[in-house]
């Protein structure tokens, strides 16, 4: 399911780049925002992942957390920094981008990184929280009170820069509701399981079309696209599709995710222009297959760390 949000994201960057690459003026012109699908569906597995590892220490928590986040990020950063500080780039990279602090104002990276903010934001919330040895109850309390509190406030942005950096109201952002969602259903699983699963796999797409009637980047259209989204996990979330390769790109998706989109963005302008389906194709493949052998390295080295810090 990692490797599903991670290729939906490279689609969209893909259409995205071929649009740019062409000179045209990008427009998303599918029904369907495969990115932000793709980024609600890894928030969603975030949430859902995260709950599994509560029994666990805080130490052991906080250090897998921490190295599987910033580690990869920061040589993400170190490798396209030399190829963008230079016109028509210009990047520079502030101290909150660097450290994945919420922040009102986008950094310039090309590195999609935003999303990585609500990820670290919602970590911290969790290592509070299971700080306090709280139970499973107080747990599906909070989370709850969490969702309807976002839901409550309805801070809806007025823009994608206001949608993707909300500084302050990170915590009540529409789409922040998706991460103890995905907690919720792995607090649960062991009831949901009980239920048939072509229930949950109906209520996912009754959600998700039922947000198409809200306006975009709003909380009422992000609750629908979260409910499809954690639905579909509780669908399939213990199913045993599991091979080498699935494993292997799932284990790399968060590489392929911070490095596709430099990778697409520096290429370009060495290409011919090309027919749009066909530029897209290409770029999926350059940005999947860099970003791959990407995330294939930075997971052996969150592999090796994560062993040799709990070692000591």
């Amino acid at each position: 399911m990692r490797a599903v949000a991670a290729l939906l994201v490279v689609f969209q960057h893909a259409y995205y780049t071929a649009c740019v690459s062409r000179g045209e003026i990008y427009s998303n012109e599918f029904p369907v925002n495969y990115g932000r699908l793709g980024v609600v569906l890894f928030f969603s597995i975030s949430g859902f992942v995260i709950a599994l590892n509560r029994k666990r220490s805080i130490k052991e928590f906080v250090t897998h957390r921490l190295l599987r986040i910033f580690p990869g990020y920061w040589l993400a950063i170190a490798l396209t920094f030399p190829f963008y500080c230079f016109p028509p780039h210009q990047m520079h990279v502030s101290l909150e981008a660097a450290l994945l602090w919420p922040s009102a104002q986008d950094s310039g990276l090309p590195i999609p990184y935003w999303t990585l903010v609500f990820e670290v934001f919602f970590y911290f919330v969790a290592t509070v929280l299971f700080s306090s040895r709280l139970g499973d109850r107080a747990l599906t309390v909070i989370a709850v009170a969490w969702i309807a509190a976002i839901n409550v406030c309805q801070h809806n942005p007025i823009d994608g820069s206001d949608f993707c950096f909300p500084g302050f109201w990170i915590g009540l952002s529409p789409i922040m509701q998706v991460l103890p969602m995905g907690f919720l259903c792995s607090l649960h699983f062991g009831m949901l399981a009980k239920v048939n699963r072509g229930i949950f796999a109906a209520a996912a797409v009754v959600a998700y079309a039922t947000s198409f009637f809200f306006p975009d980047f709003t909380v009422l259209r992000h609750l629908f696209l979260g409910a499809s989204t954690t639905l579909l996990l509780a669908a399939v979330a213990d199913m045993n599709i599991l091979n080498k390769a699935t494993r292997i790109m799932g284990n790399a998706s968060y590489g392929i995710y911070l490095i596709h989109f430099p990778v697409m963005v520096l290429v370009f302008p060495l290409l011919p222009k090309m027919p749009t389906a066909l530029a897209i194709a290409v770029f999926m493949t350059i940005g999947t297959g860099l970003g791959l052998l990407f995330g294939i390295f930075d997971y052996w080295v969150y592999r090796q760390n994560t062993k040799r810090i709990l070692s000591i």
